[in-house]
């Protein structure tokens, strides 16, 4: 019976450490990934995800300065301190807006149809027409 107990916590054991190895770091993959959504000190992903990376490192314990104090290059949050004046909040979001990226046919295309097959069946061919007029093709 102890031989049993003994190999019973000996494979416990192991197979705890087999997984030790496999912790991922999701700090820094989130950082990883804002990082990849920075060009030149300026945001370049839509700000949907841009949004969520910041909201989920942030939620990692990580860390981004306010954007008046780093002289407005991102990554950076315009909203830290709520005791800013509106004034200085609306021109960070303006000065922090991100470069819009302009797509070709099949870009467009692909990012039309893949926001239209969100939609009802009724109205996916209309949202899909707009959303190719509203990134400039006809």
């Amino acid at each position: 019976m102890k031989k049993l107990l003994g190999i019973v916590v000996l494979g416990l054991l192991l197979s705890g450490n087999a997984y030790a190895g496999v912790i991922i770091d999701y700090k820094k993959k989130f950082k990883a990934d804002l990082d990849e959504c920075v060009k030149d000190g300026k945001w370049i992903c839509e700000q949907s995800k841009i949004d969520t990376l910041v909201n989920k490192y942030l939620g990692e314990g990580g860390m981004l300065g306010d954007c008046e104090y780093a002289s407005y290059k991102a990554p950076c949050i315009c909203n830290k301190f709520e005791d800013s004046s509106l004034a200085k909040k609306k021109y960070c979001e303006f000065k922090m807006k991100p470069k819009i990226k302009k797509m070709n046919r099949m870009e467009a295309t692909n990012h039309c149809s893949k926001l239209s097959n969100r939609q009802n069946k009724e109205v996916r061919n209309e949202y899909f027409k707009s959303c190719m007029k509203d990134k400039g093709f006809r």
